[in-house]
Formats: C-alpha cells, structure tokens, sequence
C-alpha cells in the first residue's frame, strides 16, 4: 500500500510538473498519519529502506564531479560555513523561544549538522531545472553532504553527551 501511494503521487507529481521529492515525502508523511497502525507500516519499509537508500546514494555518488570541485571549491567552503553558521545560529535563535534545558538550548545546533537525503533530492531538481549550472549545484552539494555527514555524526555525539552530563 505504501509503496503504491507513493509510486502513485510521484506519478502524479511528474504529470503535474511539481517536484516528486516533496510528492513523495508528502505522500509518505499523510499515509503514517492516517494509518490506524503506523508502526506496522513503519516495520514494513523498514525491510526495503536500506536498499533504496544505497541505491539513491550510489546515483547520487555518480553525480560528484571530482574534476569540477577545483571550481567550486570557494562556493563550496562558503557555502558549508554559511550552512553551519545558520545552522547553529537560527537554532540558538529559536531554542532562546523555548523553555527547554540550557544544555538543549546550547547543543541543539551540533545536532542539526548531519544533511543528506533530502539536501541531494534538491539538487538533483535544481540539474534538472537549471542545466546550465548543474554540474556547479550538484558538486557543491553533494560536496557539503561528505562533508556534513563526516563531521555530523560527531557534533551530534558531542551535543547528545553534553546534554546527557548537564541539566
């Protein structure tokens, strides 16, 4: 069922010429919630997550042209540093609204580092939308990607221990 809502909406997405990530994220996001047993719905993708993710990941892979990162290598660093500047900035931000711990309100940004999946959805749109600048935009994300996904997972190791030793 899951599978057909999904093929379905990116079906119809493509028809109407809306992006298929969103139709799909959509679609994913409305069944779960409408479903009367949305563990048992997660339980099932849980068996096909794994190799769709590999295989959105290795064609996402074929896309980084290493020969173009010379190019993209100022946009690229400024774009990283802009994205972990924003990051931890807007989160302080908004953490500054809530009534959370401090420690959450300090570590909430180291938290929100990783960038992935959907980071390389979007830039497989903006190839297929802006062709003259595809190889720019791809490079550059899927650069910030490795990137996020390498230093990621240890600021979020960091802030999920500093939180745990305070408050």
């Amino acid at each position: 069922m899951a599978l057909g809502t999904v093929l379905i909406s990116v079906g119809l997405a493509t028809l109407l010429a809306v992006p298929a990530l969103l139709a799909a994220m959509s679609a994913g996001a409305v069944l779960v919630n409408l479903s009367r047993a949305p563990q048992r719905l997660r339980r099932a993708l849980q068996g096909v997550e794994a190799p769709i993710l590999l295989a959105f990941l290795t064609l996402a892979g074929v896309k980084l042209d290493i020969a173009v990162v010379p190019e993209v290598g100022l946009i690229g660093f400024v774009y990283i540093a802009a994205r972990l500047v924003a990051k931890l900035m807007g989160s302080s931000i908004g953490a500054s609204m809530t009534a959370f711990p401090t420690s959450w309100k300090r570590n909430i940004g180291r938290a929100l580092t990783p960038q992935a999946g959907v980071a390389i959805g979007l830039a497989i749109i903006a190839e297929q939308r802006l062709p003259h600048v595809a190889g720019t935009v791809t490079t550059v994300i899927l650069g910030a990607v490795v990137v996020f996904e390498i230093i990621g997972p240890i600021l979020v190791r960091r802030a999920l221990c500093d939180v745990g030793t305070h408050d």
